[in-house]
């Protein structure tokens, strides 16, 4: 991650919390990842969706997704966009 983006900021951190809407991913009453959203004019951003090892490859991240899709939806917007950096 250092390599990446650098050392841990937490300005930039509370910056990036600031500007989006934040939601945790619950399963069972547990935490198991979050998603974190942001409006773009038209378009709901998916900005982050990140879920826990040991929750990863049991449909967390499928169903987070469906969930995405119906919160662009319900808030009118016309598309719903990511990008994904490797």
């Amino acid at each position: 991650v250092e390599r990446f983006w650098g050392a841990w900021d937490p300005a930039v951190y509370a910056d990036n919390y600031a500007r989006t809407d934040n939601r945790v991913i619950h399963v069972a009453g547990e935490r198991v990842g979050f998603v974190r959203l942001a409006a773009a004019g038209d378009r709901l951003v998916l900005d982050d969706l990140q879920v826990v090892p040991a929750w990863q490859g049991k449909g967390v991240g499928t169903r987070s997704l469906t969930l995405v899709r119906q919160i662009a939806a319900d808030q009118r917007f016309d598309r719903l966009f990511t990008q994904i950096n490797f």
